[in-house]
């Protein structure tokens, strides 16, 4: 199943996608007090959240140009691959 498509926003503690359709809800009605150490974390994570299809399409976009790279370039050929290995893990992650 594929996600809820991007762009998404943070609004309050809830993640919503086109449309205003609720993606997550991050929240705890015991701690919804900005300062609140619980509550300044649970907007962290909204944020973090909230950005999750542009983290995706940016490291897909890095892949195929370090792909490409690779491909083209007479550099040695284990240059970058540590980090096109934790590129591809992410991406499997996200899309699994």
């Amino acid at each position: 199943m594929a996600h809820t498509p991007g762009p998404w926003y943070r609004d309050g503690f809830n993640v919503r996608g086109q449309g205003g359709h609720e993606v997550a809800q991050i929240a705890n009605d015991d701690h919804n007090t900005l300062g609140d150490p619980i509550a300044d974390e649970a907007w962290a994570n909204a944020r973090l959240i909230a950005s999750a299809p542009d983290l995706l399409a940016a490291l897909k976009a890095v892949r195929r140009e370090l792909d490409c790279f690779k491909a083209t370039e007479p550099i040695p050929t284990d240059l970058f691959d540590d980090e096109i290995t934790a590129i591809r893990a992410a991406i499997a992650k996200a899309e699994a």
